[in-house]
């Protein structure tokens, strides 16, 4: 049904995870990108052949900011900051992913 098709978006997207650009090797400036406190947290946990647990938790901070008109901006979906919490990479997630994430099952709004 609809949940399930809701959960394989969110894990077809989690598996083929595509970063638009990288903009951080580490995650000293996570309070930048608005990591330290993210927007939203994405946690998926699977189960491996021998009952080992593999988890994976994609942290979504901020809106990435242009300078483009702001009341136009406001209408649209925005591209965010976002770190895989087993990686120390921040890169950009687009908009059409967070949609999918947001829509998704699987999320802790605002939580750590």
């Amino acid at each position: 049904g609809l949940e399930m098709a809701k959960l394989e978006a969110v894990l077809g997207l989690m598996n083929n995870l595509r970063a638009s650009e990288i903009v951080a090797d580490t995650l000293d400036e996570a309070k930048r990108y608005g990591l330290e406190k993210p927007y939203l947290t994405v946690t998926v946990e699977l189960t491996g052949e021998v009952d080992e647990k593999i988890s994976h938790r994609l942290l979504i901070g901020e809106e990435v900011k242009d300078s483009g008109d702001k009341k136009e901006a406001e209408k649209q979906p925005r591209p965010r900051y976002a770190a895989l919490a087993s990686d120390s990479m921040v890169f950009v997630l687009s908009a059409e992913d967070v949609q999918v994430l947001e829509k998704g099952l699987v999320f802790e709004h605002g939580e750590q």
